[in-house]
């Protein structure tokens, strides 16, 4: 069992999306667990991430440049909890972003930092937490 563990979070941090500097990620559709935007002008900016099925998702914003996350979409519906934190330091980061938020009964749906543009999807029985 402590090897199966060992292995899921090897593979885990492997497949986990990370992106930088100027554009990056920008305009991009993906699948993953985790997104992590480290700063950047337009860091990004119109992304469509589709949570992986089962998993727990977590979409971290952080660091200088303007734009980031902006305009973007997560699609968490089939993972098992949504954790969404935006504490980049530019001008208008995370702005008019969408949130679809997990599905599953009792299942929860957290955005921490976001700004009052963001748009979340809460369905019935999905415990909801934002603050900006």
């Amino acid at each position: 069992m402590f090897k199966v563990l060992i292995l899921s979070l090897f593979i885990y941090r492997i497949y986990a999306k990370s992106c930088s500097g100027h554009d990056g990620c920008k305009d991009q559709v993906f699948t993953d667990s985790s997104l992590t935007c480290n700063g950047g002008e337009r860091c990004c900016k119109n992304v469509a991430m589709t949570c992986t099925s089962g998993m727990v998702c977590e979409v971290t914003i952080k660091g200088g440049g303007h734009d980031q996350f902006q305009n973007s979409e997560i699609f968490g519906q089939e993972a098992t909890r949504l954790d969404v934190s935006c504490g980049a330091s530019g001008l208008r980061d995370c702005k008019n972003t969408k949130i679809f938020c997990p599905t599953t009964l009792g299942a929860q749906c957290k955005c921490t930092g976001c700004d009052s543009t963001t748009e979340m999807y809460c369905p019935y029985g999905v415990t909801c937490i934002t603050g900006g």
